[in-house]
């Protein structure tokens, strides 16, 4: 790896299509892209050539193929491919390059399986090296691990939930939300239900991991 391939950056890693509520750009903006194969082509009609590529490129057409060759694109394919997902790939690819900031579209799939996989792979400890938010239409979802913080940029009277993805979500305080709550702990499977009334809305987590979404 390259001096310059280690140092920190912002990547966007689209899983499946997605569904946004406002143009790609939006969101792209200074972010290296990273991408399934299927949804290249879609991208490079609208002017965006991937970083890397999760593969294989059987599903382009020769010309397409030739765009990412000519592109240096990193090809990405599974071991195994009944055993690595897509999204752990593009994730491994991103750690380990040096990404600190990914934003991951497309996590939500027509697959139940698919869209819980790819939430609870989120939660897994190798991905602690980076800040992850994800977008679905017009939900927002920060993951917060121990001791980290999710300042909410959202209007009052919006709704915000607290999902735990470990055993127990620990030492919650939230600041502009009601109910408040002070150190509360919520364990797998209890949700928090809250609304916000004094924005910025702030979530501070204790310990564990404890998945953050609001409209």
């Amino acid at each position: 790896m390259s001096e310059e391939d280690a140092r920190p950056w912002r990547c966007a890693i689209l899983i499946g299509p997605p569904n946004l509520p406002r143009p790609l750009a939006d969101y792209l903006s200074d972010r290296r892209l990273i991408c399934r194969a299927a949804l290249v082509p879609s991208l490079l009609e609208e002017g965006y050539t991937p970083e890397a590529v999760i593969g294989p490129l059987t599903s382009l057409d020769e010309r397409r193929r030739e765009e990412i060759h000519n592109a240096r694109a990193r090809i990405l394919t599974p071991a195994d491919e009944h055993v690595q997902t897509a999204l752990e790939l593009a994730l491994n690819y991103a750690i380990t390059t040096g990404a600190r900031d990914i934003l991951l579209l497309g996590l939500v799939m027509d697959s139940l399986a698919e869209s819980l996989g790819n939430l609870l792979l989120l939660a897994r400890a190798e991905w602690g090296a980076a800040r992850l938010t994800f977008v679905h239409g017009t939900e927002t979802g920060y993951l917060l691990r121990h001791g980290e913080a999710a300042v909410i940029e959202s209007a009052a009277g919006d709704r915000v939930v607290l999902l735990p993805l470990s055993p127990s979500a620990t030492e919650i305080v939230t600041q502009g939300l009601e109910p408040p709550l002070r150190n509360v702990n919520l364990e797998l499977g209890r949700i928090a239900h809250l609304v916000v009334v004094e924005p910025p809305a702030r979530v501070w987590l204790g310990a564990g991991r404890l998945l953050v979404l609001h409209r």
